[in-house]
């Protein structure tokens, strides 16, 4: 942000300098608030599209792939998350093998949801079932 000097009133600038900085200001902050808005929209707009790639490639069984995606899905959408991001990436680890991570990120899909979103996976909500005490 730029820093803005405000004058100090006297009898001979009348205060002229005085609104004129704090219009400035508000622009620039409402500028600035501006910019925070579009980058935080871009950031979850690319979000999307990795999570496209992430179930492209899952869907082609290139699952080392599909996770590179799915991670960064996870890293842009900040704290705009869904269930459904981690149930993807449990899955991935658990198809290539991982089964501690494929277990975590399962278990975070399950709580995210109240069990909704896993249960109708019902490969990996037996993985998870057979390795957690969820009832």
């Amino acid at each position: 942000m730029t820093l803005v000097v405000l004058r100090t009133l006297t009898p001979e600038n009348n205060g002229v300098y005085l609104p004129e900085c704090i219009n400035a200001l508000n622009l620039e902050i409402e500028c600035e608030n501006a910019i925070q808005k579009a980058d935080d929209e871009a950031n979850i707009n690319m979000a999307i599209v990795n999570e496209m790639l992430g179930d492209h490639y899952f869907d082609r069984n290139d699952f080392e792939k599909s996770l590179v995606y799915y991670k960064e899905a996870l890293d842009l959408f900040g704290s705009s998350i869904n269930p459904s991001l981690f149930l993807n990436i449990g899955k991935c680890y658990y198809s290539i093998g991982i089964i501690n991570k494929a277990e975590d990120y399962l278990f975070l899909a399950f709580n995210m949801s109240g069990g909704c979103i896993i249960k109708g996976n019902e490969q990996y909500f037996s993985f998870l079932m057979s390795k957690t005490q969820i009832a």
